[in-house]
């Protein structure tokens, strides 16, 4: 009996097979508690919004599965590897870096910085091959767990094709358990959207005292607007990401993304008007401060020395 989910009618066509076991997520029970259910449905929507419904969710893919890659050879040899999507050189360097090692880098720093990841990638296949290579004929396990055979790029889809599953049957039976933690994850992983940050940073706090409760409104509405704005612009770089993984890529889908983005947009406008909110409520806004009458003798003395 297997407790690994997957789809027997669907799984070799979504590649399935392609993350080994040790390095899959578990699914959770079929009859599960309110905190796992919500708990899968946060971390389930977190992320399908990173490796699969963001503006980077291939690069986030490919990164997470050098992650978990190095885990799997450090956990079997002892031996730390380095991620080569990470570069040590700094982005001022590259271009510098980049000819020193005989590469080309006439196209700029974004084709220098290419050049140096592709000759990382190449040095980290190299690396492994040459591990495994080394290992005696009886390590079957390490040599499993450095699978120098199989490609990074089969071990990214299966993450990201693993991450649209668990989101499709997150929760089931609790739907609107799933909904409200399903969205507070996936609000999670857009954090690592740089499109969404950069249009909720671009937009810039207001505070509450000065525009009154009417104006934040408008603010949280018209943050949501312009993301989702944003966030619909780019769908069609999402959908061939997931048309890429064999995953569904329509209308629906696009539309939920934008939703998404319109809701992070708000929060994020909502919590930069947080704090005005709280100390108008608090009569800490523009509203004058009015003197207390004094007492009556104070007055009367007051009085007294009118002329």
């Amino acid at each position: 009996m297997s407790f690994w989910f997957e789809d027997t009618e669907t799984a070799p066509a979504m590649g399935a097979d392609i993350v080994p076991p040790s390095q899959r997520r578990r699914a959770p029970p079929r009859e599960q508690g309110l905190i796992e259910a919500a708990s899968e449905a946060y971390t389930a929507q977190r992320d399908l919004a990173l490796y699969v419904d963001n503006t980077v969710g291939r690069a986030n893919s490919f990164e997470e599965a050098y992650d978990r890659r190095i885990a799997a050879v450090r956990e079997a040899t002892g031996v730390q590897l380095e991620n080569p999507l990470r570069l040590a050189t700094p982005p001022g360097q590259w271009i510098a870096r980049a000819r020193e090692l005989g590469l080309d880098a006439s196209a700029g720093p974004a084709a220098a910085r290419d050049a140096l990841v592709k000759q990382a990638e190449e040095a980290f296949a190299a690396r492994l091959r040459e591990m495994s290579d080394g290992l005696p004929d009886f390590e079957r396990g390490k040599r499993a767990a450095i699978a120098a055979d199989r490609s990074i790029t089969d071990d990214a889809y299966g993450i990201a094709r693993d991450a649209a599953r668990r989101a499709a049957t997150a929760a089931e039976g609790r739907p609107v358990t799933g909904f409200v933690a399903g969205l507070g994850g996936g609000m999670e992983g857009a954090l690592r959207d740089p499109l969404n940050v950069g249009i909720a940073a671009a937009t810039g706090p207001v505070g509450f005292a000065r525009t009154g409760g009417w104006l934040v409104l408008r603010n949280i509405l018209g943050d949501a607007v312009v993301n989702a704005a944003g966030e619909a612009a780019l769908q069609p770089q999402i959908m061939a990401w997931r048309r890429e993984l064999g995953l569904e890529a329509g209308f629906a889908e696009a539309a939920t993304n934008v939703g998404t983005a319109a809701l992070f947009g708000g929060a994020i406008r909502a919590g930069l008007e947080a704090p005005g909110v709280v100390r108008s409520l608090r009569g800490g806004g523009t509203a004058a401060k009015i003197s207390p009458a004094p007492p009556p003798a104070a007055a009367g003395e007051a009085a007294a020395n009118t002329p």
